[in-house]
């Protein structure tokens, strides 16, 4: 089975030899790399050969095209992490995690959902945090003890830790934006 941008042979392609889902290295396929670019179109057709040798003429369902995109979504803007306060409504005992919404569509039309990491005295990334949530919600605010499944606690934030939050854009093809961080000071009483 030939898999490539099209059925002629002057184009690139890989040859497979089992039926099912597979891996398509652009960069190594047989008559050139592939290399699109952000918003190119990648048509890809199926073909089969027989032993002899003889290709078969494509059909309908055995072509594809795809958008191609590599670009990261915009990132979030205007991160702020709040601790609990006496003169606010957020109550004791908390933190308030507030940012900008990016899922403006004319500026960001492949906008998929936030991903948030919480860490305790270092920087949160995606390779070193205590916590993390995937957040679908178009609310870009919440007060952290009201999301399901977490607490301070359950983070292990103590009276004076220092609390970080990484929050990254994620688009519907898995492009994830650069971090948008901010940190504040835990503490059980004001």
């Amino acid at each position: 089975m030939k898999i490539g941008s099209s059925a002629t042979t002057s184009d690139s392609y890989q040859i497979v030899t089992a039926a099912g889902l597979q891996q398509i290295d652009l960069s190594a396929l047989t008559g050139g790399a592939v290399v699109p670019q952000d918003g190119d179109t990648v048509h890809f057709t199926v073909v089969a050969y027989d032993a002899a040798g003889n290709e078969s003429t494509p059909s309908a369902d055995s072509k594809a095209n795809v958008q191609w995109d590599k670009a990261a979504p915009q990132n979030p803007d205007d991160i702020s992490l709040i601790d609990n306060n006496s003169s606010n409504s957020y109550g004791t005992d908390s933190m308030y995690l507030l940012w900008d919404s990016n899922r403006n569509p004319y500026d960001n039309p492949d906008f998929d959902h936030y991903v948030i990491y919480l860490n305790v005295g270092v920087s949160a990334t995606p390779s070193s945090y205590k916590w993390s949530k995937t957040w679908t919600d178009s609310v870009t605010e919440t007060n952290l003890r009201n999301i399901p499944g977490f607490s301070l606690n359950t983070a292990e934030v103590n009276e004076g830790d220092e609390v970080y939050v990484s929050i990254y854009s994620v688009d519907k093809y898995g492009n994830m934006s650069d971090a948008v961080s901010t940190n504040a000071t835990y503490t059980e009483q004001n």
